[in-house]
């Protein structure tokens, strides 16, 4: 009854018995749910560091459930319960390997294939082409040629070859029938110089490149299955990532009215060769950018992770731009109103209480105007971004979410909101842009591929008429 495991749509189970490959002689039975949103495993009791106050750090189980064995990387526990002398432990896996058990200390792992959501459409773009013959529109004709193969050299601290790989299957000629079957898979490869370990595979390669790809898209990428292959084994172990429930894709068109990059000839993939060089030093920045852009935050925390993405990417670029820390300026502001004397302390505090806010606002000013042609489509004057995103921000930074002044009607119709909301926006995707611009695509493109987007014109078209000076023109502006 335990040990079974049954294939479900979407959703599997697994049951049988999991341990630490530390300790190999503690085995608990419990049942692992993967092949959905969220992977989970419930376990029929719980390991001793788990029962007392201690915090449980991310770990790696091995299993092995109807006689197949199962790798579950970074397993972070989410609640422990008691009940008489009953121990019941529920955990989320980040990804879940079958078929064989990975020694998390071993650098083995020599080849990660990602395959994400959306794209088998960039290279079906590159693959099929659909006709109708304008004197036969009852017949239809359809070109099938081998997907090209491409791959780029990757440098930096992980290095290796990044290539697509995917295969086509076209079932039927298409001519004067209606039946018409075309299978296509497309996958991201990267095949390491030196074998890796499994948490330097996902933290070094599967997570940068979700986040490239969500950079690139400029939506959230969904990865719908991570699989490794071991050196000196030859089969492919599929994984199964943790997938944020939160997120839908449009099943129509998951790509619809966003920033398809991919689409730009053959830049794509150089682009994400590219990042997996300068992610070690870039990747928190990112982070906060995509997080500020589609994630789940309130708006105030929303505005404040963007801010954040764009000082914390200006530091690294100009580490020589230095603010004065808080001591130095305690020590600094103390001097200067001693010295002014008792007629103009008020000033000199007004002029001293404004001094971090003109060094963000610079900041984003400097960041905005590096950008050049992709900039105008987002903002007309630089400085007058930088100084309302910079007010917005000093005004929530100390507040928490709950003690945020409440909005009567956070809709359209408040003004207050829209401002706030537009100018994360554009903060996020000028930190966005300029990461994409290190990673050498063109500042003309992304100026190009941002003009053609939907989604960024609509929300610039609402904007434009509460913030003129700030908001660069819509499409109705460029007739």
């Amino acid at each position: 009854m335990h040990d079974d495991m049954t294939a479900g749509s979407p959703e599997r189970e697994a049951s049988g018995t999991w341990w630490d490959p530390q300790r190999p002689d503690l085995k608990i039975f419990g049942r692992l749910t993967f092949g959905g949103t969220v992977p989970q495993l419930v376990l029929e009791g719980a390991f001793p560091e788990e029962m007392g106050d201690e915090v449980a750090l991310p770990r790696t189980l091995h299993g092995e459930c109807f006689s197949r064995p199962f790798t579950l990387h970074r397993v972070i526990s989410t609640e422990t319960t008691q009940r008489r002398d009953e121990w019941r432990a529920t955990y989320r896996v980040q990804t879940v390997v079958e078929g064989c058990h990975i020694d998390p200390a071993a650098k083995s792992v020599e080849r990660v294939l990602v395959r994400f959501a959306g794209l088998e459409r960039w290279i079906s773009d590159r693959v099929f082409r659909h006709d109708i013959p304008p004197e036969d529109f009852g017949t239809d004709v359809v070109t099938y040629k081998p997907a090209p193969s491409r791959e780029v050299s990757v440098s930096g601290e992980t290095p290796g070859v990044l290539k697509i790989w995917s295969n086509s299957v076209l079932q039927g000629t298409g001519v004067g029938s209606r039946v018409l079957t075309i299978q296509h898979s497309a996958q991201l490869v990267f095949i390491a110089a030196d074998a890796m370990t499994l948490d330097h595979a996902t933290s070094a390669i599967v997570f940068p490149l979700k986040q490239v790809m969500s950079m690139l898209l400029d939506t959230a990428a969904i990865e719908e299955s991570v699989s490794v292959r071991l050196a000196g084994d030859d089969e492919m172990h599929e994984g199964h990532p943790l997938h944020d429930e939160r997120i839908t894709p449009d099943a129509e068109d998951p790509l619809g009215s966003r920033l398809d990059f991919l689409k730009l000839p053959d830049a794509g993939l150089e682009v994400m060769a590219s990042w997996l060089e300068l992610a070690p030093r870039y990747s928190e920045v990112a982070a906060l950018a995509t997080e500020a852009l589609h994630g789940h935050l309130p708006i105030q925390s929303s505005l404040i992770a963007a801010t954040a993405a764009a000082e914390g990417l200006h530091r690294l670029l100009m580490p020589d731009d230095r603010l004065l820390g808080r001591t130095e300026s305690r020590t600094l502001r103390k001097k200067l109103v001693e010295a002014a004397g008792a007629e103009h302390r008020d000033v000199v505090l007004n002029t001293l209480s404004s001094l971090g806010e003109v060094s963000l606002r610079t900041r984003l000013a400097h960041l905005a105007e590096s950008l050049g042609p992709a900039m105008t489509q987002l903002v007309t004057d630089p400085d007058a971004f930088g100084v309302r995103l910079a007010w917005f921000r000093n005004r929530h930074a100390h507040l928490l979410d709950n003690e945020a002044p409440p909005l009567a009607n956070p809709a359209k119709e408040d003004a207050e909101w829209i401002a706030q909301v537009t100018l994360t926006r554009i903060c996020a995707r000028v930190v966005v842009a300029k990461l994409l611009t290190l990673c050498a695509c063109d500042a003309t493109v992304l100026g190009n591929a941002l003009r053609a987007s939907a989604d960024v014109q609509s929300w610039k078209s609402q904007a434009r008429e509460l913030m003129p000076e700030v908001v660069a023109p819509g499409p109705q502006d460029m007739i």
